[in-house]
């Protein structure tokens, strides 16, 4: 798992996270090859701002990359 402490981060603060079976640099999270998993989103301690505005806050986009 990841968390503010650990994650490798771009100039932006932007960051990317790779589910593979093959062993990557930087955030890798290890998968079992061709087999079905959940991903789990969560947020701790948001900002009272943050939590009023849940359903207008954008969430990080996924994409599937197959190589």
């Amino acid at each position: 798992s990841f968390n503010n402490l650990n994650i490798q981060t771009d100039t932006t603060g932007n960051f990317s996270i790779i589910i593979s079976h093959q062993k990557h640099t930087g955030n890798w999270l290890p998968s079992a090859e061709n087999a079905l998993f959940n991903l789990l989103f969560r947020l701790y301690k948001g900002d009272q701002e943050y939590i009023e505005r849940l359903n207008e806050v954008p969430l990080p986009v996924i994409k599937i990359v197959e190589k």
